[in-house]
């Protein structure tokens, strides 16, 4: 009996989520190409572009933004929604949000110029680091979540003064950028980032990286949308495209066009890991 029940519920609430389904979503991303070089087709951009592809009916406009203004148009808009995000507590509370992720990167590295190598025994422990760094010389992006853990430590007020915070909306490129030229003398960035906009900008200043004790071996970005019907009703038509679209070589590749070749296996074990699919040749 509970099983027919839930069955039939689950049909009403599909039926619901159908019914609130727009015609247009305001899509907010940071992927603006608004610094020097940089491409802002990113593997959020590409993986958008495969999941419209099971949502046709639907018409999108895209608005650039930094995460701050991101967060605050979610909640101001009927239907909007942006994808890449970590889950947090507070997202979590304030957002409805996809159960499968929309991306998946390797986890969070410690980065350095060469020409300014630490002796750091790994995993480094990211407030002993802060401890030794001169002020404004750790570079982060504002209003971007790092994960729960290195969230807490940067809202510490102890470490206000060592952090340099980059809000303009070229967010990682703008801060990898920043960490080339010696603006910055370290950073927090997913190793895939990294690779891509150094890439981008042909630059052969060499970087160093160093584990991170609180940072787990991968993340995953989510799609967050409007706490609306409407809202709750993208995120369910998202779920299924995502399900649908992960088993596709197509969604794989776009994940391994921004990792350098020498991650590519792992990458694929934990795309496997993730959405349940089988490891392409």
């Amino acid at each position: 009996m509970r099983r027919i029940y839930l069955f039939v519920l689950s049909i009403v609430s599909s039926a619901a989520a159908q019914d609130h389904i727009p015609d247009t979503m305001l899509w907010l991303t940071t992927d603006a190409p608004v610094h020097r070089q940089a491409n802002p087709m990113d593997v959020s951009g590409a993986t958008l572009s495969l999941l419209l592809k099971q949502m046709p009916q639907i018409r999108v406009k895209h608005i650039s933004a930094n995460t701050n203004r991101i967060f605050s148009m979610l909640e101001q808009e009927t239907s909007a929604c942006a994808g890449n995000f970590l889950k947090t507590s507070l997202r979590e509370e304030a957002f409805p949000s996809t159960t499968h992720p929309q991306t998946i990167f390797l986890g969070l590295r410690l980065y350095v110029r060469a020409d300014n190598a630490l002796d750091l025994a790994q995993p480094v422990v990211l407030e002993e680091f802060l401890a030794s760094m001169p002020n404004k010389q750790f570079g982060v992006v504002g209003g971007r979540s790092y994960g729960d853990k290195f969230d807490a430590i940067f809202s510490d007020a102890q470490w206000n003064e060592k952090l340099w915070i980059r809000n303009a909306e070229d967010m990682a490129a703008g801060l990898v950028d920043m960490l080339i030229q010696g603006r910055v003398s370290a950073i927090l960035e997913y190793p895939s980032v990294v690779a891509h906009y150094k890439n981008q900008f042909s630059s052969d200043v060499p970087l160093l990286s160093y584990s991170l004790h609180q940072s787990p071996l991968f993340s995953l970005g989510y799609i967050y949308c409007s706490p609306t019907p409407q809202g709750r009703a993208l995120v369910a038509a998202f779920d299924k495209a995502i399900e649908a679209a992960s088993r596709q070589e197509s969604y794989l590749q776009a994940h391994l066009r921004w990792f350098p070749e020498a991650q590519h296996n792992e990458l694929q074990e934990i795309f496997t890991l993730v959405y349940g699919t089988e490891k392409q040749p």
